[in-house]
Formats: C-alpha cells, structure tokens, sequence
C-alpha cells in the first residue's frame, strides 16, 4: 500500500547506514509515495538507480539530491520544498523500522483530527525513572517530578522521552524528534525549520514540535516502533561545537518559542548546564568552559 507521504531523509557520510534505513521502509506493507534524500556527502554520488535494484521491494518514487547547504534543518528544509504531499514525514538515515511502523503512524494522524505531528517509539531509547539524584537536581531547578514526566518538555528546556509499554497505543506528548515522524502540513510553519539552526542543528526538532504544539495535539505511537542505530559525526563527536550549540540553542527555544526569559528561568537554566556538566564529567575540560563562554557571548547579541 503506497500512502500519500513525503518523507525526507537528509544524511551525510553514512552510506551503509542509509541503505539499511531503505531497506526497513521496502520491507513495510505501507510505504510512503516519495522519498527525499537530501546528502550533504562530498563527493555526492546517487544512487537512485541502485536504490532501486537493491530493494526491489521498495514502491516508493525515491529522489536522491545533493545537499544546497548542509545541516541537518536546512537539509530537511530543501526536502520541504519538493515535497507534494499534505503529510510530510522525517525520518533519520541510520534507523531500523520494524513492520507496520509507517501503517501505524499513519493510522494514529488520520484518526485523530487534531494531531499535528506523531512520532515512532524508538525500542533502545525510552524514559527511564528518575534517581534520587536526579530528583534532588530537578527539585533544585524548581521541577516537580511528582508529575507524569515521560514525553514532557520542563524547565529549562529538559526532555523525556515517551515511556514504552505503556497502557494505550497513542499517548500525547510535549515534544516530537524527527528521529521518525509524520506531520500534517497545515500544522507546519514557515519555514519549517527555523533558520537559527545550523551544523549538527541540535534541539531544531524540538523547536519545531513545540511551535506546532502550541495549536495542534502531539502524540507518541507505542505501535510504531523503530530501532535507533545512532551513528558518530564530526560535530557531534566535538565537544567545543555541541557544549556552546547545547547553551545556545536551549535559550533560544526557552526565550523564542516558550517566550521564558524571567530571571528565575535564566537561574534554572544555569543549574542544568552545572548539572549536566557534572553528570558528563565535561565540567573538569577547559574546553567545555570555552564552548559555554561562547555561547554567552552569542546570546548576549539575542
């Protein structure tokens, strides 16, 4: 069964990574009618043609295109606009979708009038129950972790994750990642991915969600379910460049998005960079204190 999705894929340097994401979506029943892959690899080879021999199971129409500018937003960006469908599906080049994840994503939008975006529960990443402490880190950042936390954005931009096994198929959420997701156009921005985001673009997923959020219904499918095989990349393995975009981009969505900008939310803001600082041993390393000096000097200029 073809679907009316456009789903757009960008990737760089992850050949084989890429091929056994293809190969998950040939091997479901429901498969989206196209497919964007949006590469920033250099050289940029493609492989639309071999694509398709590979995977003669895969239906979908696949384009695979060169990236304009790289980065992960900007890549999903130029997907957007070759996208025809009224349901626009992001997915990451080194997943592993086990059957009916794409039937059952697209069963969870359509029967619910006004979810704007559903995300697939990823099998080796899911809430886990906060420690003693990590409830006494939250509680000292003003949190109540009485409350129902898995799938919730708090505080200063912290995340959870939607748990797993839970009692129904569909559960509303805070926040999606675009790990394997599927909005409805109407309920998308422009442009889609805001333009401050750029490089590894860390936290734009995040971003987008709680834009779309603040109109439309979020959910988390516990029957769409992916495995997440989460590959190294040069500005994801580099410390100076995620410790200064982690600080950037968190005050960005607090001040922009959620408009949080109060001197009590600059305050629980610190305490989680403290915190997760100690939590990573990053606190000790010159560097990561370069990265946050950096960072403070950007978002002075905000």
């Amino acid at each position: 069964m073809i679907v009316d999705i456009s789903l757009i894929i960008p990737t760089f340097n992850r050949k084989e990574a890429l091929r056994r994401t293809i190969e998950s979506i040939s091997a479901q029943e429901c498969q989206p009618e196209e497919i964007f892959i949006i590469d920033a690899s250099i050289p940029f080879i493609p492989e639309n043609d071999s694509l398709k021999r590979l995977f003669p199971d895969l239906k979908s129409n696949i384009l695979h295109l060169p990236a304009q500018q790289k980065g992960s937003a900007k890549q999903r960006n130029q997907g957007i606009e070759l996208a025809k469908h009224g349901i626009i599906g992001f997915a990451d080049d080194d997943i592993i979708l086990e059957p009916k994840c794409i039937e059952n994503l697209y069963r969870g939008l359509i029967d619910n009038g006004r979810c704007g975006g559903i995300n697939a529960t990823i099998s080796n990443q899911s809430f886990h129950p906060l420690g003693t402490v990590s409830k006494l880190v939250y509680w000292a950042m003003g949190i109540n972790t009485a409350q129902f936390l898995p799938g919730k954005c708090v505080g200063p931009i912290i995340t959870f994750l939607p748990a797993s096994a839970q009692d129904s198929d569909i559960a509303q959420v805070d926040w999606l990642n675009t790990t394997c997701t599927l909005y409805r156009r109407e309920a998308l921005p422009s442009p889609v991915f805001d333009e401050h985001f750029t490089g590894y673009s860390l936290m734009e997923d995040l971003a987008l969600s709680l834009r779309v959020g603040k109109k439309w219904t979020l959910l988390n499918s516990q029957h769409a379910v992916i495995y997440h095989n989460s590959q190294p990349g040069d500005e994801k393995n580099n410390l100076l460049i995620m410790a200064e975009m982690d600080l950037v981009n968190r005050y960005y969505i607090m001040k922009y998005i959620l408009h949080h900008s109060s001197f009590k939310h600059k305050l629980q803001l610190l305490l989680q960079q403290v915190f997760s600082g100690i939590a990573t041993k990053h606190i000790f390393k010159p560097k990561y204190w370069k990265a946050k000096m950096k960072a403070i000097q950007k978002i002075r200029s905000f």
